[in-house]
C-alpha cells in the first residue's frame, strides 16, 4: 500500500530538519564543519536575497554565524564611547575580567559552586485587570516573587 502524498512530505520534511540548516543547528558537511560558512560566503543565494529573504542566506544558524563572523576582528574597545544605557555592557565587561583573573590565579567562578542559579527562566502573562502580580505568581508558582523552589 502506498503511503499518501502528504505522509510522504512530513517524512520528507522531517528528514530535511534532521539534516540540519532550517533551525538552530547548522546544516554539516565533511568533519562536522557547517556546509554554509565564512570560506565559501555562507553560499549566499542573491536572487534569494533580492526577492525572499534579507540576508539570502539558508538557515538561522547561518544567517547567526554570518552576523557574528562578518564584524571582522576583536575591535579596540578603548575608541568607543559608551554612554549611561551602557552600564550593563560595562558591568559585564569587570566582572569577565575580574572572573579572568581570579581563574588565572586558581580561584574558580562562584558561580559554578551554585547550580541551582541557573534553574531560572523567563516568562509572560497577560494579567487579569483585578490581579495584582504577586497573585498571579502565586496562582502559577506558589511565590509572590514566582520563585520556583520544585
Amino acid at each position: 500500500m502506498r503511503a499518501s502524498s502528504a505522509a510522504m512530505f512530513a517524512l520528507e520534511l522531517a528528514a530535511t530538519f534532521d539534516k540540519g540548516g532550517y533551525g538552530q543547528f547548522a546544516e554539516l558537511g565533511p568533519g562536522y564543519v557547517p556546509l554554509r560558512n565564512r570560506s565559501n560566503d555562507y553560499l549566499i543565494d542573491r536572487e534569494e536575497q533580492k526577492h525572499r529573504s534579507f540576508t539570502g542566506i539558508r538557515g538561522i544558524a547561518e544567517q547567526d554565524t554570518m552576523a557574528q563572523e562578518s564584524q571582522g576582528p576583536i575591535t579596540d574597545r578603548t575608541k568607543e564611547n559608551l554612554t549611561a544605557t551602557d552600564i550593563g555592557v560595562v558591568h559585564f565587561r569587570r566582572l569577565m575580567l575580574k572572573e579572568a583573573k581570579n581563574l588565572r590565579n586558581g580561584k574558580g567562578p562562584p558561580a559554578a559552586q551554585h547550580p541551582w542559579s541557573y534553574r531560572l527562566r523567563s516568562g509572560g502573562a497577560v494579567l487579569p485587570s483585578g490581579l495584582s502580580f504577586a497573585a498571579v505568581m502565586e496562582q502559577r508558582f506558589g511565590s509572590p516573587t514566582g520563585k520556583v523552589t520544585k
